[in-house]
């Protein structure tokens, strides 16, 4: 069973664009407070953002059509997979949010992705690939930080 880190990425990709579309509906559906909604639209620039970073940080790798046609031995659209992306959102049930709520979905939703590029460093050869995602894993995790650092200060205004 394996499948090319071109999938897998393309998978990543999928994901921030997913989370952006979702974060989009809940600032345009009933009953969010102006505050949220600001936070909302900054999230869905946020994710946008990162798949746009993701795609340069490849392009800028000397062999990048050889990079991603590396094959690695897991699927992640497989139920028990590591590398599996599910945008499903923690707080589907409720129809308000509020910043606790929105803290909470976001930092889970953003830790998955660091999760998975660290797993992806950890099956990646050549070491070129195993930097190249810890590199990621490392970014990914001080921006999600610094976002929701910024969420939870917008929170106490």
């Amino acid at each position: 069973m394996t499948e090319k880190l071109e999938t897998i990425v393309e998978h990543i990709r999928d994901y921030y664009r997913q989370l952006a579309a979702h974060y989009q509906g809940l600032a345009v559906g009933n009953g969010q407070s102006e505050r949220v909604v600001l936070v909302l639209g900054h999230v869905k620039d946020h994710a946008l953002k990162r798949a746009a970073i993701l795609d340069e940080q490849l392009k800028k790798q000397p062999d990048y059509p050889d990079f991603l046609a590396t094959w690695l031995k897991e699927k992640p659209h497989e139920p028990n997979s590591t590398l599996r992306l599910d945008s499903a959102d923690p707080t589907a049930n409720t129809t308000e949010y509020n910043m606790d709520d929105l803290t909470e979905s976001v930092t889970k939703q953003l830790n998955k992705i660091v999760t998975i590029y660290r797993h992806l460093a950890e099956l990646s050869h050549p070491e070129s690939l195993q930097e190249f995602f810890g590199d990621l894993a490392q970014n990914e995790e001080a921006e999600s930080k610094r976002l929701i650092n910024g969420m939870q200060e917008f929170a106490t205004l």
